[in-house]
């Protein structure tokens, strides 16, 4: 892995932008079991995204469309505009193609239903990371546009 995507644990950092606490929370476990060294960030809104990504070397955003003030998909725009070189992936119960192409349009590499997130979460982010890296997908469905299965293989976003 490029030494730019290690933090003090030696992995990556991924902030995860979510207003439940328990979703975060059970997002961060996920996180941590799937990838161990890693340091997981957390905010409940898109201002506290903002401030996390000016103080840290964030890696990848995991960003929920529905939070309270500015909406998710605005706060993907505004995350990117402050590091560019963030990875976004939309985590959404929003799952319809509508929100999907809001999503591409706002920047996000992948989209993940919060219904398929012990199946696709883990899959996108390696994904996003080893294309980082110039290394090929870890998964299957790559090749996916925004028009992705709604169940099916998490949607990385062609760019």
């Amino acid at each position: 892995m490029d030494s730019s995507l290690l933090n003090q644990y030696g992995g990556p950092v991924i902030l995860v932008v979510e207003d439940h606490r328990a979703v975060r929370q059970a997002l961060r476990e996920l996180l941590l079991v799937a990838f161990g060294a890693i340091e997981v960030l957390e905010a409940a809104n898109v201002g506290e995204a903002l401030q996390q990504v000016m103080a840290h070397n964030v890696d990848i955003v995991l960003m929920d469309i529905r939070l309270p003030g500015v909406d998710g998909v605005t706060g993907a725009r505004q995350v990117l505009e402050h590091s560019s070189h963030s990875g976004v992936v939309m985590v959404s119960n929003l799952d319809d193609i509508v929100h999907r192409r809001a999503a591409a349009r706002a920047g996000a590499k992948a989209f993940v239903s919060k219904r398929a997130i012990g199946k696709e979460l883990i899959p996108a982010i390696e994904g996003l990371l080893a294309a980082r890296n110039d290394e090929p997908f870890s998964h299957g469905g790559h090749d996916r546009i925004v028009e992705g299965s709604r169940h099916g293989a998490a949607a990385p976003f062609a760019m």
